[in-house]
């Protein structure tokens, strides 16, 4: 989780302080962007968050998010799309065979054909991440 010492090479390159600026009136750490790096929510943190906002136990919640995230899989995998109206949507996308180039040689290659997957986030959401909730 935030705040404890870093686990492997990656958190010590991330630029992560040793102590964590907390708030006076809540236990939570204030998070603040070092060198224009963005903090990211790793999936303990995330699973803290849902049974914060769920008011349910973390164990519930753990089930809940791999519920989420393997229901979300195995639709996308059949090749449907997973629309949540005012959150967003996930969608399958085709990509066609396509003509490439090798960069040191200059040779010519084809890229195989391939799905991919994004995210369109939903108006609330978005509302939300400009400070303009409804």
């Amino acid at each position: 989780m935030r705040g404890s010492a870093p686990s492997n090479a990656c958190d010590q390159s991330a630029g992560l302080q040793d102590e964590v600026p907390f708030d006076a009136e809540s236990p939570k750490p204030v998070w603040h962007m070092q060198d224009d790096r963005r903090s990211a929510l790793t999936k303990d943190d995330f699973v803290a968050l849902v049974a914060e906002k769920g008011a349910m136990a973390k164990a519930d919640a753990g089930r809940a998010v791999d519920a989420f995230c393997s229901a979300v899989t195995a639709a996308m995998q059949q090749g449907d799309d997973v629309k949540l109206p005012g959150f967003g949507s996930f969608e399958v996308q085709e990509r066609g065979e396509r003509q490439g180039r090798n960069v040191r040689t200059g040779e010519a290659l084809t890229i195989a054909a391939s799905k991919a997957v994004r995210f369109s986030a939903g108006s609330k959401l978005k509302g939300a991440v400009n400070g303009k909730e409804s």
